[in-house]
């Protein structure tokens, strides 16, 4: 393993499960910020159809996607399948939120929006990044 990549150990097994390279934050902020005015300025109608799109995605990988999470976190199989259920469940929630507000905006200004954007990014980021930072202790154990 080197610096630049991230490697994912299958706690079941010891062996690796995928690797892949290091995300640069400022590049992934700055991908969500020159993206986000194209995006805002669809109509909500075409960014809930997209949403839905995605949920149709999942829902049609829901058992690939089970068996890659029990596999990288050593969960359940029940269990993993239970955060899939919840990604398909949190955006069909947000879509009712949204249908149900009519044309109102969610947030008030491009520039919140854009800030939650980047806030969201580097979370993300951070995540990745923790993982990354904890792989070496995964890989030693048995």
């Amino acid at each position: 393993m080197t610096s630049t990549e991230i490697v994912s150990i299958e706690p079941a097994t010891g062996a690796i499960f995928w690797r892949g390279p290091i995300g640069d934050p400022d590049q992934e902020v700055e991908i969500a910020r020159r993206s986000w005015a194209e995006w805002a300025a669809k109509p909500v109608t075409v960014r809930i159809e997209a949403l839905r799109r995605f949920v149709n995605v999942v829902r049609g990988k829901a058992e690939a996607l089970t068996d890659c999470i029990a596999r990288e976190t050593g969960k359940p199989l029940w269990e993993a399948r239970t955060e899939v259920e919840s990604v398909i469940n949190k955006v069909e929630i947000s879509i009712d939120y949204i249908t149900s507000q009519g044309n109102k905006l969610l947030l008030t200004t491009a520039s919140e929006a854009q800030a939650s954007v980047v806030r969201l990014a580097k979370r993300r980021l951070r995540i990745s990044a923790g993982a990354a930072n904890n792989v070496g202790s995964a890989g030693a154990q048995p």
